[in-house]
């Protein structure tokens, strides 16, 4: 097991804030009022910080990904609206365009979510069957 990673200074949690909303690195290392050159620094070669931004990164990709799955609900409102016949609005085709892109996307991200597990699960098994190869390498050697 690894040693825990040491904390982060309090420029570096406002440069981790601001990278996840700003536009680029630059208006992220701006805004936090840290030097661009130091935050590049962090990026490049502090474990603590690279850690810190993709747990970040991954725990943010979550959240949109689970918004976009509550979308859902009503994206098939809208379709069934207008396979209904209701009343056309103005913007009823924008509507429909939306909730195709919507439930496009939705099902993109549970698939890419089931693959994530199903890696993690062969990632544990496969660990697994090392562990006994290596016992049984190690009982074999043990009984010769």
């Amino acid at each position: 097991m690894s040693a825990p990673l040491p904390p982060l200074s309090a420029a570096q949690q406002r440069a981790l804030a601001r990278l996840l909303d700003a536009p680029s690195v630059a208006e992220a290392a701006c805004s936090a009022g840290v030097p661009l050159e130091e935050l590049f620094g962090w990026l490049e070669s502090d474990e603590a910080f690279q850690s810190r931004l993709e747990g970040d990164a991954e725990d943010a990709f979550n959240l949109a990904g689970l918004q976009l799955l509550h979308l859902t609900v009503q994206a098939a409102r809208t379709l069934a609206d207008a396979m209904a016949g209701a009343a056309p609005e103005p913007w009823a085709g924008a509507r429909v365009q939306a909730a195709h892109v919507v439930l496009q996307q939705a099902r993109i991200y549970r698939a890419a979510d089931g693959l994530e597990g199903r890696i993690a699960r062969l990632e544990k098994a496969k660990d697994a069957m090392e562990k006994r190869a290596a016992e049984c390498v190690c009982g074999a050697a043990h009984l010769a």
